[in-house]
């Protein structure tokens, strides 16, 4: 059920949507227990969402290559609309001169863009790779 990759979208999609809009961020940075969890759910969700979207190892459950497509083409609009957010409104506990630097932001938009690209491509050739997968 968690490599369904609608869940896996939510869990990943709506994780950072829940941090970065809500009062989690500032309050991460003033408990470490919660900066661990935090962080631990950002990398097992991010590696769920990739397993769901890319088959490498069997899967229980396959999922058609056209679901999974439409559901990163989703979860990637998802992101860019997040982070279009986090620019034009930072987190509480990030200052407006931080904010306007915005070096950590086009890190993250040029991460996104070669991390989006990877994942694509490599989902595009493990729906190739796929023997139920028809090309008329």
């Amino acid at each position: 059920m968690l490599t369904n990759p609608i869940i896996a979208s939510v869990l990943n999609i709506g994780g950072l949507w829940l941090l970065y809009t809500t009062s989690l961020y500032s309050l991460m940075h003033d408990y470490f227990l919660l900066h661990l969890i935090v962080h631990v759910h950002v990398f097992l969700a991010g590696y769920l969402f990739t397993i769901s979207m890319i088959y490498i190892d069997p899967m229980p459950h396959r999922v058609p290559f056209l679901y999974r497509a439409i559901v990163l083409c989703v979860a990637l609009t998802g992101h860019g609309i997040l982070s279009k957010y986090i620019y034009a409104h930072p987190p509480n506990h990030v200052t407006i001169n931080q904010a306007e630097l915005g070096g950590a932001w086009s890190c993250i938009m040029e991460g996104g863009i070669s991390s989006t690209l990877l994942l694509s491509s490599s989902s595009v050739y493990s729906g190739l790779e796929q023997p139920d997968l028809e090309l008329d």
